[in-house]
């Protein structure tokens, strides 16, 4: 799952190199939903891919979704995707563009449907939102996700990467 994929070139660079990608689902807010969708569709013409569309519950759209490849939501919608239902989310150079509920909201969705937790954002934040200033260490990361690596970032200069699993996939992969 994909938070902010903005053009798609992260989810076209991972599914042209990986073929053990079962599903991407992108999560963005319009016009960028729509740049992605149409980039990502051109791309992999080939793929079964939900379109954005209003829903208001999973069990609307569970069948269509299980069915396909490639997935695109807003950020609303989020909220009925199945707990523990993504082994990987990946938020690039996009929470340090949020206000500060909006980043909370997202870690706990988070928290609800992912295994595992990549995010790479400003060391210090540019954009502001909030009143709140993010670093490295303000983020929202529930005590029971195990940090992997947290490091800054040499290109670009002033952003930071974090890794992050939860504490059972933690134990398990490390017993």
């Amino acid at each position: 799952l994909e938070i902010g994929a903005g053009s798609g070139r992260t989810c076209i660079a991972m599914l042209n190199v990986s073929n053990s990608v079962k599903k991407y689902i992108i999560v963005d807010i319009p016009p960028a939903l729509y740049i992605s969708q149409c980039n990502i569709t051109n791309n992999f013409s080939g793929k079964n891919i939900f379109k954005f569309r209003p829903f208001s519950s999973f069990i609307e759209i569970k069948e269509e979704f299980d069915s396909t490849d490639i997935v695109f939501i807003s950020p609303e919608q989020l909220q009925f995707i199945p707990e523990n239902s993504v082994q990987l989310t990946i938020a690039i150079d996009c929470l340090h563009e949020m206000k500060f509920d909006m980043i909370e909201r997202y870690f706990s969705h988070f928290d609800r449907i992912s295994k595992f937790l990549y995010f790479k954002c400003q060391i210090n934040q540019w954009a502001k939102t909030s009143k709140i200033f993010l670093d490295m260490d303000s983020y929202p990361v529930e005590s029971h996700w195990g940090e992997l690596i947290k490091e800054k970032c040499y290109i670009p200069n002033g952003y930071f990467h974090a890794i992050y699993c939860m504490e059972s996939e933690h134990l398990k992969n490390h017993d």
